[in-house]
């Protein structure tokens, strides 16, 4: 399967709001520079169907998740975009792990309090790493146990994008149980 196009066409004409930080930077003489290759190359192959590459045939023009995400990864767009990518990549990464390690539960009704709403049950932790960051930032001594300030804040990220799966959950089910 031939590798998947590095150049983005649709950049280059668009003017819309997602598309604008591609475009192209000029020189003082009104020439333009190109922006970089990407550094790696993805066989098509690789991605799921609902990750295309492709602009999405009820809105062309528009860039995909994926392209924001590989042009941020590839410095394509800014150092401060490239660093969100990473964060937020390996904050997904760390869920996956944990998931894998919990299963499912955190989408689950919870065995201690059956009648709690898992939205809910997900803004009680959420509550509990607020408390856990207040304290490490009020703190003059390190911590007794081995979760730094930036654990504490991963997790909590990881929390909110685990309530939304949640809140998505429930809009397509219609329940929160």
């Amino acid at each position: 399967m031939p590798p998947i196009s590095t150049s983005l066409p649709h950049h280059s004409t668009c003017k819309c709001e997602v598309c604008t930080p591609f475009e192209e930077p000029k020189g003082t003489n009104g020439s333009v520079y190109p922006l970089p290759p990407r550094k790696s190359e993805r066989l098509e192959s690789e991605l799921p169907d609902c990750l295309s590459h492709d602009p999405s045939p009820d809105s062309p023009g528009k860039v995909t998740d994926v392209d924001l995400i590989m042009d941020a990864l590839a410095e394509r767009i800014t150092v401060d975009a490239e660093q969100i990518a990473v964060m937020g990549l390996s904050i997904i990464a760390t869920l996956i792990r944990k998931n894998l390690d919990y299963g499912s539960c955190i989408f689950e009704q919870g065995t201690l309090s059956p009648d709690v709403p898992i939205d809910s049950a997900i803004r009680v932790r959420m509550g509990d790493k607020i408390g856990r960051i207040n304290t490490l930032l009020s703190q003059k001594r390190d911590p007794h146990v081995e979760e730094s300030l930036e654990d504490s804040f991963r997790d909590l990220a990881g929390y909110a994008i685990l309530y939304l799966c949640q809140r998505e959950r429930v809009s397509v089910s219609g329940s929160n149980f």
